[in-house]
């Protein structure tokens, strides 16, 4: 960074210090500078790319980028000004004393937002963030001062019940959907953008737009963990331009049309292919929401959900939309899939009735089955036939559970793998 001046200091100390987004206007009111004044400043700092612009409808809103913050933070703590408050107040925020915090991603199937935000929190701070998945500790001799577990699955939920028993000198905080449904993150972690660089392998933005969902599905924890539906962040809060891919964590989206049109506005404006991960719900869908169905571009599968036998005719329905809004077949076959839900194994026949009531609609069927119940021979069965499409849109589930190794099965799979690998 350039060499600060009063100015330049106190301009960042209070953007430091700011629990919001501040316009141009109110930052000239906090540090008693002219408009002008500062507006050269907030200029300045943003072709430095010190300053992110997160205003809507027109309006700007300063924050810091998260990248130089902790540049910033040295450069405003080392110089020697007339203005003390403001760094006395930085320094008790921002402990100079480098920490190592450990991060823990025991069971996730995508990149844990939670840690991203933590991650990105103490490395604002000036320290050292490392991270594990899975059982494994991720370290050994050298003990951690900070240690975050985050586990999805209730079925994990003792994973590391002993992980304090073991180092009692670490803080160790252990949360997740798993473990605790109420419990969150703090809101000056919460509203930090996730750290993409703790998943390498990663290739999308991620993140909420919205929370909760208004429906009271006996099956579902977001109602617990959520609440009502209401929106949060727009996606341009915590997208990454690295990226051209884009994962809406959202719940029911479709709660909120208006939203959901404008979000994905903004989505095609920049020219990105989303994926909505916990499906959309289709009986809320109508011609208008089909139609940008169509228009977006997805980097996984479309997913609804059908998951009470209850709906079979407005699930029929809302499909029959889609075709009028321009999915053909071949669209649906290639794009477009339902979660089944089956809660145990009496649900069986149920589930089986609407995979194959989809499989009819040409489109595809993955069932999802309550982990705390047993999972039976047939519903083994049923879950290994739907979810693998080629055996799905190939056999019948009688003849699949007839005979799973029978010669043109095996031989038509390995087919696949071969174009597959060679393709």
């Amino acid at each position: 960074m350039n060499k600060l001046n009063d100015k330049a200091f106190k301009i960042l100390s209070l953007m430091l210090l700011a629990e919001q987004p501040l316009t141009t206007k109110k930052l000239s009111e906090l540090v008693g500078y002219p408009r002008k004044t500062t507006d050269l400043y907030v200029t300045k700092f943003l072709v430095q790319g010190l300053f992110i612009d997160v205003g809507r409808d027109g309006a700007h809103g300063w924050i810091i980028n998260e990248k130089h913050r902790p540049a910033i933070i040295d450069a405003v703590i080392t110089f020697s000004g007339a203005i003390e408050n403001e760094s006395k107040s930085i320094l008790q925020r921002y402990n100079r004393n480098p920490i190592w915090v450990h991060l823990i991603d025991a069971d996730s199937k995508i990149p844990n937002l939670a840690l991203m935000k933590l991650s990105t929190f103490y490395k604002a701070h000036g320290d050292r963030v490392t991270m594990s998945k899975g059982d494994e500790v991720g370290f050994c001799r050298n003990v951690p001062d900070k240690v975050y577990v985050s586990i999805v699955f209730k079925k994990n939920a003792h994973m590391f019940d002993d992980l304090a028993s073991y180092y009692p000198d670490t803080t160790i905080d252990i949360g997740g959907s798993g473990v605790d449904l109420k419990k969150v993150l703090p809101p000056e972690i919460e509203n930090m953008k996730p750290d993409y660089s703790l998943y390498p392998k990663n290739n999308a933005s991620i993140g909420f737009s919205s929370r909760g969902c208004f429906r009271k599905c006996y099956f579902c924890i977001v109602g617990q963990k959520e609440g009502k539906f209401r929106r949060t962040e727009h996606p341009e809060k915590w997208y990454n331009p690295a990226f051209k891919n884009i994962t809406f964590l959202d719940n029911n989206i479709l709660a909120d049309p208006i939203w959901f049109l404008e979000i994905t506005d903004w989505c095609i404006s920049k020219d990105l292919k989303i994926w909505f991960t916990q499906g959309l719900d289709l009986r809320l869908v109508d011609i208008e929401i089909a139609k940008r169905l169509y228009e977006i571009r997805n980097h996984r599968m479309l997913s609804f959900a059908w998951d009470n036998i209850k709906d079979e005719r407005v699930i029929k329905q809302k499909i029959a939309l889609l075709r009028d809004a321009g999915f053909t077949k071949n669209m649906l076959r290639a794009h477009v899939q339902f979660y089944i839900y089956v809660d145990n194994d009496e649900e069986y026949e149920s589930g089986l009735y609407r995979c194959n009531e989809l499989k009819q609609l040409g489109c595809n069927a993955f069932v999802m089955y309550n982990i705390d119940n047993e999972r039976t021979t047939r519903i083994k069965a049923l879950q290994r036939w739907a979810n693998r499409k080629q055996l799905f849109w190939q056999f019948d589930i009688d003849d699949y559970k007839k005979d799973t190794q029978a010669p043109e099965i095996i031989e038509s799979l390995n087919r696949a793998a071969g174009a597959k690998a060679t393709g």
